[in-house]
């Protein structure tokens, strides 16, 4: 299990996918992880890109 304290993409860059670029780049570079603990505030935003 590996973890991830932040994942921060300043508002004039957010609905650009680049959250999911981010994360989708992390989890290439660490294949054998099979559960990833994110650490964050919680909004709406976020939650679309967490679940």
């Amino acid at each position: 299990m590996n973890s991830l304290d932040i994942l921060y993409v300043s508002n004039q860059y957010q609905n650009l996918g680049i959250e999911y670029k981010l994360f989708k780049a992390i989890e290439d570079k660490f294949p054998s992880t099979k559960m990833w603990v994110t650490h964050t505030h919680i909004t709406i935003r976020e939650i679309s890109i967490f679940m």
